[in-house]
């Protein structure tokens, strides 16, 4: 007998929605300072980050990687989808799909941005009381 799947909120990115976005942040993206970024207040709905945190999982009700390191500590982070939440684990795929990534890719000017459908560098993060996360790069991949 088959398990009924969960009912999930549906939440997509679309280019139409994201159009103003790029107009808007692509030239401050170059001329930000000290390092190229932006920051986007209120990019997802409220009721969007309403979810996550309603499905978001306490210390130890899962598996975390932790991590203490001279640019982080305290960091906690859990990267195997079948830990997050039904809503969560939508939206993720969300951040990892081509409406997404070709968003970035005309906000930053990066050609070949390639998702993280491992969530190796992505996943749920956390920091502890008295933790921190310093400004650092990520491992970088070149694809050529």
């Amino acid at each position: 007998m088959s398990q009924a799947l969960p009912q999930v909120p549906a939440f997509y990115f679309s280019t139409e929605s994201l159009q103003p976005l790029i107009e808007k942040f692509k030239p401050l993206y170059n001329s930000a300072d000290p390092f190229p970024h932006v920051v986007i207040d209120n990019f997802l709905p409220e009721w969007v980050i309403d979810k996550v945190l309603e499905e978001y999982p306490l210390a130890g009700a899962i598996p975390w990687s932790q991590f203490n390191a001279p640019t982080e500590n305290k960091k906690w982070s859990a990267s195997d989808e079948k830990n997050f939440g039904p809503f969560t684990r939508h939206l993720m795929t969300q951040f990892n799909s081509a409406t997404f990534l070709k968003f970035l890719k005309a906000v930053t000017g990066i050609e070949h941005l390639i998702g993280d459908p491992y969530f190796l560098g992505g996943g749920m993060h956390q920091t502890h009381p008295g933790g921190f996360l310093k400004v650092h790069t990520d491992f970088n991949w070149t694809v050529n």
